[in-house]
This record gives structure tokens, sequence and C-alpha cells, in this order.
């Protein structure tokens, strides 16, 4: 939905019933399951690439509070924030690991847009991330 505002700019909002319908998903699998992932893809990030949308970190930690071990997002084309959110990490943004360009494309020539990571987290026996 479009609306007129007063200052230039755009704003995401999550669709309320869609969320609904994930993280009823998700209280189901941490009811039955003894470790749930949520993963969120995304191409909305903000003009400063490294910045964590604020939908992103309240949807993050909504699923954290819903049942989710671990929050994984990605999207932007560099490297994000790690947070930790009632114990559990919250990875917002982990780079290109595997990155398609056109060699004409040049928004992609700045080094970080190459910069990824791989997370590994280690978890003592009864659920809780060590450290």
């Amino acid at each position: 939905v479009f609306t007129q505002a007063a200052n230039f700019g755009r704003m995401v909002e999550v669709d309320q019933a869609s969320a609904s319908i994930h993280l009823s998903a998700i209280r189901q699998a941490a009811a039955q399951g003894d470790f749930v992932i949520a993963y969120l893809h995304h191409h909305h990030w903000e003009p400063g690439w490294q910045d964590v949308p604020r939908w992103v970190q309240a949807f993050a930690r909504t699923c954290i509070d819903a049942g989710a071990n671990l929050f994984v997002s990605h999207g932007a084309p560099v490297l994000q924030a790690i947070e930790i959110y009632n114990g559990s990490p919250v990875f917002y943004g982990l780079g290109n690991f595997l990155f398609h360009v056109h060699p004409d494309e040049g928004e992609w020539d700045p080094p970080e847009v190459w910069q990824s990571i791989v997370a590994a987290c280690r978890y003592e026996a009864n659920g809780n991330l060590e450290g």
C-alpha cells in the first residue's frame, strides 16, 4: 500500500497475517523438536547497507520469543550485526558467500560486498548457547 507522507522515504512493515502463520509454525516446531532455526531472506535493506532495518530486528526477536533457538537473515550484500537476544544468536547478515554479477554492474565494486562469514555456534547439552 502506498500513501502520501510528509517526508520522502519508505517504510517496510511485516504483514501481520503472514507473520502469525510463521510464528505459529515456529511455536509448533519448538514444541516438537530439539532445535529451531528461523531464516529470513529479504531485499529491503537500509540506504546504509550495514544498518539492520528496525522491522528485521523486531521480527527476529519475535521469532526468538516464539521459540526459535537461532535466527538468520540475509539480503543486503554486506555483513551486518550479530546479536545475542535472550540467549539466542541472531545473525542479521552473513554477507555473500556465493555471488554472481555481470561485469558492468559497478555497485558491486566495493570490497565489502565480497566479504562473508560462516557462523559457528556451540551449544551445551541442554540447548543453551555456550559462553
